[in-house]
């Protein structure tokens, strides 16, 4: 008897869109659960606007038309939802290879993303800067003075502090002897 094994089927993570074999339990590229993956592609699209939606259902309506394309950008750079038409057009690259539309939006996202973190990235501080290095110079002082303040009051109880030395003891006059 003969048995016929079947190939494993390929289909690709809805998170990243890396290759995935049938029986995997996660994706080997980003790590997304196997079993989380239905919920994660049903979920991405509830996470965009509707506006977004609708916008990215008139691009597929009409592929080449560039002012579908435009007009999704503008709604996606104004709401920050640079991942999710990114992720659009990744998918819509596989299903048409080779396909100039999908890479120049795919190039035109990624280079939004950039300037995005660009703008929004703060100066880093300088190596070894401190921001609490005054604060540390004002604690040493005051562990100084500390330091001065006992070393005076250990000091001034030995010696007897300002008082003046006691008089010495007189000396005794012998007593006058009884006849």
């Amino acid at each position: 008897m003969v048995t016929i094994e079947a190939k494993p089927t390929v289909e690709a993570c809805p998170k990243c869109g890396a290759t995935l074999k049938a029986g995997a339990e996660a994706c080997a590229t980003c790590g997304l659960a196997a079993a989380r993956m239905a919920t994660f592609k049903s979920e991405r699209d509830t996470a965009v606007s509707e506006v977004a939606r609708a916008a990215w259902d008139a691009v597929l309506e009409s592929w080449t038309d560039e002012a579908r394309h435009e007009a999704l950008f503008r709604l996606i750079a104004e709401r920050g939802e640079y991942g999710w038409a990114a992720g659009r057009y990744r998918d819509e690259a596989k299903q048409r290879p080779g396909d100039a539309i999908a890479a120049k939006q795919m190039e035109r996202i990624r280079r939004a993303i950039e300037a995005t973190l660009a703008v929004s990235a703060t100066a880093r501080e300088k190596p070894g800067a401190s921001p609490y290095k005054g604060v540390m110079a004002m604690m040493g002082v005051l562990v100084v003075v500390v330091i001065v303040g006992l070393f005076y009051v250990f000091i001034k109880s030995h010696t007897g502090g300002d008082d003046p030395p006691p008089p010495p003891p007189r000396p005794m006059s012998p007593a006058p002897r009884v006849r």
